[in-house]
C-alpha cells in the first residue's frame, strides 16, 4: 500500500517534495491532495504531476485544510506556506 500525502502550500518550496515524491518514490507514495490559498499554484502542482505521468489530486482553499483531511485522510501532511501563515497549535 502507498504512503499517501497532502501538499499544504504549493509555491516554491513545495517543489522538492512533488518532484521526489511523484518521481523518485512514485511505487511507494502518492499524493492525494493540495491546499493552498492560491487556485493558480495548484493548478500548476497538478500540471507537474501530469507531466509526471500522474492523475490529478483534489485542491482545496487554505480555508478548506479540514474538509481536505477529513475527505482524503492524508498519510502524511507537508506544510510548505510560509511560517506567518500558520495556525499556532492550541490546547
Amino acid at each position: 500500500m502507498k504512503k499517501t500525502y497532502a501538499v499544504v502550500g504549493t509555491g516554491g518550496r513545495s517543489g522538492l517534495y512533488l518532484a521526489s515524491i511523484a518521481k523518485d518514490y512514485r511505487e511507494s507514495s502518492c499524493f492525494v491532495a493540495f491546499c493552498d490559498n492560491n487556485q493558480t499554484r495548484m493548478n500548476y502542482a497538478n500540471q507537474l504531476l501530469s507531466e509526471w505521468g500522474h492523475a490529478p489530486v483534489p485542491t482545496y482553499g487554505a480555508d478548506e485544510f479540514d474538509a481536505m483531511i477529513a475527505q482524503n485522510k492524508p498519510d502524511i501532511v507537508i506544510v510548505t506556506s510560509i511560517d506567518r501563515t500558520h495556525i499556532p497549535n492550541t490546547p
